[in-house]
């Protein structure tokens, strides 16, 4: 991917997620990123290069938001969940106990 498309890519990225300028270098600036508001404003617009280790983090920002916003539509099954190993509380991220206890030839 070249600069161009990169920087294109995380600004139509932003829009997704439906961030300001603000939220997003909010979220940014969490995460470490140690650019100011017009530094990410300057990057998203193309009109600047940035290091490699900062469009990083502003990916790593981007990513968490478009995350959080698929989460926010997720469906709750009727059915309670059980808790899986590792804490989670997807119901099908584990088999049902009679599947897993079963053993060949019992």
């Amino acid at each position: 991917m070249t600069l161009d498309q990169r920087h294109r890519q995380m600004d139509a990225a932003r829009v997704h997620a439906e961030l300001t300028l603000e939220a997003l270098w909010l979220r940014y600036a969490a995460l470490t990123g140690s650019g100011d508001l017009f530094d990410v404003d300057g990057y998203l617009a193309g009109l600047m290069p940035w290091e490699t280790g900062q469009q990083d983090v502003l990916a790593l920002a981007l990513n968490e938001a478009l995350a959080d916003g698929y989460r926010a539509h997720r469906v709750d099954y009727c059915s309670p969940t059980t808790s899986a190993p590792g804490g989670s509380r997807d119901r099908w991220a584990t088999a049902p106990p009679s599947v897993t206890d079963a053993r060949p030839g019992t």
